[in-house]
């Protein structure tokens, strides 16, 4: 595609029209390459050439997976940055990542949010709208670590890495680490924290060896970290024994490239 677009593009730059008087006459003549035409007749062909450079350049019709793939970076590329400073944009999309892809659209859905199960859930954090967004995530910290247990994946559903969607974690009254971020994200965004301002961090406990989630919330210069290993919300750079190896939100992912995981440790951590 792109060898088509700069053939295209160069076969326009070089055929560009140049304008001079015929001697002895004062018919203005444009010459296209090595051909002599009148100025009308060259707007036609340069309008012309110009159509098949734009036909050349547009999008062609691709597979799910390619355009999956591609429309992330096409988003975000210019206009969003990383959750997290050092993370770089996965071109990749959610297709290393199916069981966030089941959440995100469970999360994206507004009809999710007018579940019976979760009304009460959500009547709840509706009533937080007016606090300062800080308040508004403690608040949800609080009523999430003082009504919902932690069972671990191995337990809870007898697999090694599943990642629930609310009602799954209300149903069980019950999850594990990326299931209390995702639930907190449900909530806040019933609490009126935009969805774009959040973000699943996945990383490592240096101190434990082993894989750990985290929701992100960024607030204009400030970034808060929703961890369920704590009873406050953390700023974002408050020392927290924590590697991360990507993120996920609503609409892209990231990776970040620093980490020293062997890649049979990083799909250990995927979802």
């Amino acid at each position: 595609m792109q060898v088509l677009r700069r053939a295209a593009v160069t076969a326009c730059e070089e055929k560009k029209p140049r304008a001079a008087k015929e001697e002895n006459s004062s018919r203005v003549v444009v010459y296209w390459g090595d051909l002599a035409m009148p100025n009308l007749r060259s707007r036609h062909v340069l309008a012309s050439c110009l159509l098949i450079a734009l036909i050349v350049a547009l999008p062609r019709p691709t597979g799910p997976a390619r355009l999956q793939a591609s429309l992330p970076l096409l988003l975000f590329e210019s206009s969003h940055v990383a959750p997290l400073q050092g993370g770089r944009l996965m071109a990749a999309g959610f297709t290393p990542f199916p069981q966030w892809n089941r959440v995100r659209r469970f999360l994206i859905d507004d009809r999710s949010f007018r579940r019976a199960e979760l009304r009460p859930w959500v009547t709840w954090a509706a009533t937080l709208r007016r606090l300062p967004v800080r308040d508004r995530l403690e608040a949800i910290n609080d009523r999430v670590r003082g009504r919902l247990a932690y069972v671990s994946d191995e337990i809870l559903w007898q697999r090694p890495n599943y990642w629930e969607t609310p009602i799954e974690v209300v149903r069980q009254g019950a999850t594990d680490c990326e299931g209390f971020a995702i639930f907190k994200m449900f909530l806040a965004i019933a609490a009126g924290v935009d969805r774009k301002d959040m973000a699943i961090l996945v990383g490592r406990i240096p101190s434990r060896d082993i894989y750990h989630a985290v929701l992100l919330v960024r607030e204009n210069a400030h970034g808060y970290v929703l961890d369920s290993r704590w009873r406050s919300v953390n700023e974002i750079g408050d020392p927290l024994d924590f590697a991360p190896l990507y993120a996920v939100d609503t609409v892209s992912a990231w990776s970040f490239p620093t980490s020293t995981e062997p890649a049979a440790k990083l799909a250990a951590a995927t979802p």
